[in-house]
């Protein structure tokens, strides 16, 4: 499946989604960066610990990052790929519900764009 990475995220009133980069700017919030985070996030216990990644998760966040940093415009990503990125989204605190919900119509091609 082909998805567009500088796609923006729209919030629930259609305005692009911005976020606060490292330099204190803000930013369009990108399908790219909505990716990464979900990716790169941190899963935690009920108890509220970190909960340690295996081995292959941690392979293939690696290999995941690699592929949609080193993308330019548009990513070709398997059904094994989509699914790893659900199973984020899932996990990981730092994805908010709006975030969630746009980054899973774009992955399932619900956005009406088919990753254009």
């Amino acid at each position: 499946m082909k998805i567009h990475l500088e796609q923006v995220l729209k919030d629930y009133r259609g305005m692009d989604v911005e976020q606060v980069n490292e330099e204190e700017k803000n930013e369009k919030f990108t399908v790219r960066l909505a990716i990464n985070s979900a990716v790169n996030g941190i899963e935690v216990t009920p108890d509220g610990r970190q909960k340690p990644l295996t081995v292959e998760e941690k392979g293939k966040i690696y290999q995941l990052s690699n592929v949609i940093w080193g993308a330019k415009n548009e990513v070709e990503l398997t059904v094994d790929d989509v699914s790893f990125i659900k199973k984020r989204m899932d996990a990981v605190s730092n994805t908010t519900p709006l975030v969630y919900g746009r980054l899973l119509e774009i992955l399932e091609g619900k956005d009406g764009k088919k990753g254009k």
